[in-house]
């Protein structure tokens, strides 16, 4: 099916290469541009592994899938529907990690800020879905690199987004009988009357299967996206276009409904026109409210809200097991282990942060929090910052563990982080009396691993103090207030 989204792109691929002209670009549209002596192998778009192929055959390969990826989400912005539509060329550079992560898409010489926009768009859909490359590789390593990618916007690109204006009479804007549902297209009902009743089947249909995608629904993110689409003189939805994704990126779930649609044969009566039956444009948004509000605004007015990486939580592992270095030097024991708890802002514009308080609950030393801040500083750019209600003042709290890295560590068994974790876990489990056991069990199984960690020992202290078993939680919490008086417990728990 053919679909309206998709594009003719031209672009080129290069570490760090200069922008030759758009014509010459035109030209030889798949160009790889290499400097000999900064990498060996370049960066490049997966799927392209193939068994005795050589570097050559790799890149080709590749840069056929990475167009096929653009054409397949570039958008064309309103304005290139006019007469005046000019092609426009746009660069994206972005950074490829060691691991394959790519991140950081930006624009290397603002233009046209709709092409703009949308050009860059593509890049941060690709980060949000967590789609790996293959790194680029020097002396035999994967190395963090950088790419420069053209994306063109064409006239053949542009007509294949449009395709109103190219089929003609072939699909219908108005006609005398509108595409209806059975029960919507009554004798004697008038048109306005049919399309409202339409519009409610929909919002019922969208209402019952629209899945919420993750990190908008932890952000409270919330919006109607506007949808085209043709019914068919087959009874089914064909081109499908998203209008305005209100910056939310819903697209793939956009797609999903209204392929489930089809799947499921809600039927559609088709629109007539002179008492034939045509295919007709029909507009209608998709509206992503989250019904249960007591997550979003718990997310948005708590104390704590929970800053999302570009890549989900996934995502963020992978980053922390690159980047967090652990110190070292004879002054660092080996059997230190804690977890640094980091306040910090996100600029809204850039992703970046700013850190403005450290809470070292197991008093690691100044060692520690450097390298927690420089892990922190690594992530400059990585966060989402669509957030509605927070503010470039909002601050997030993030947990930095450090395990220790000497098997000979007496009374320090392996898989504190893991642990660490669970306990966070299993305190949110205690807040609810149906779980209040099973998250007990877990939280004592981790001060039984690590009973000198100040954060898990906070934790069960905590939940037992909150649930009225406050003789047994001031046990861990004056343990914790003897051992670093910066970490706040209640006052009839502090020694």
């Amino acid at each position: 099916m053919w679909r309206p989204t998709l594009s003719i792109v031209t672009l080129t691929m290069g570490l760090l290469a200069l922008c030759p002209e758009i014509g010459n670009t035109q030209n030889s549209p798949f160009t790889i541009q290499r400097k000999i002596a900064t990498l060996d192998e370049q960066p490049r778009f997966p799927g392209c592994e193939i068994p005795g192929a050589d570097e050559r055959e790799k890149m080709q390969c590749a840069e056929g899938k990475l167009e096929t990826y653009i054409k397949e989400n570039l958008k064309y912005p309103a304005s290139a529907k006019g007469k005046d539509f000019v092609p426009a060329l746009v660069w994206i550079e972005m950074t490829v990690e060691m691991n394959g992560r790519v991140h950081s898409p930006k624009v290397v010489q603002p233009g046209a800020q709709e092409y703009d926009e949308n050009a860059q768009s593509v890049f941060v859909q690709m980060t949000r879905s967590d789609l790996r490359w293959i790194p680029g590789i020097s002396l035999g390593r994967a190395v963090r690199s950088q790419v420069k990618i053209a994306v063109h916007f064409s006239w053949e690109g542009r007509n294949k987004a449009f395709p109103v204006d190219s089929y003609g009479e072939d699909i219908y804007k108005m006609v005398d009988n509108v595409p209806a549902f059975v029960s919507c297209r009554l004798k004697g009902r008038k048109d306005e009357a049919i399309m409202e009743c339409v519009d409610k089947k929909l919002d019922e249909f969208f209402g019952t299967n629209l899945k919420y995608p993750e990190y908008a629904l932890n952000a409270g993110m919330e919006g109607d996206v506007q949808v085209e689409f043709v019914v068919g003189k087959d009874s089914l939805v064909h081109h499908v276009r998203i209008a305005n994704d209100i910056d939310l990126g819903h697209d793939p779930e956009i797609s999903r409904l209204f392929r489930l649609m089809n799947d499921q044969k809600i039927g559609w009566l088709p629109g007539e026109e002179n008492g034939e039956q045509v295919n007709v444009l029909v507009k209608t948004k998709v509206p992503f409210k989250i019904k249960n509000k007591s997550r979003a605004v718990t997310m948005i007015t708590s104390m704590d809200p929970k800053p999302l990486f570009i890549t989900g939580r996934g995502g963020f592992e992978a980053f922390m097991n690159t980047y967090l270095k652990r110190p070292e030097g004879e002054e660092v024991s080996p059997c230190a282990f804690g977890a640094i708890n980091v306040q910090f802002r996100i600029n809204q514009l850039t992703g970046d942060v700013t850190i403005s308080e450290m809470e070292d609950y197991n008093n690691l030393g100044s060692k520690f929090q450097a390298a927690a801040e420089k892990f922190l500083q690594e992530t400059n750019g990585l966060w989402h910052v669509n957030y509605p209600n927070l503010g470039p003042e909002t601050e997030y709290f993030i947990l930095i563990p450090f395990e220790s890295t000497s098997t000979a560590c007496q009374n320090v068994p392996p898989g504190y982080k893991e642990a660490l974790y669970k306990s966070i876990e299993a305190a949110a489990m205690t807040d609810n009396g149906a779980t209040f056991s099973q998250g007990m069990e877990i939280l004592d199984k981790a001060v039984r691993l690590y009973p000198t960690d100040n954060e898990i020992r906070l934790l069960r202290g905590m939940a037992l103090y909150k649930n009225g078993h406050v003789v047994e939680g001031c046990v861990d919490l004056k343990f914790v207030n003897k051992h670093n008086k910066d970490i706040d417990v209640p006052k009839s728990c502090r020694n």
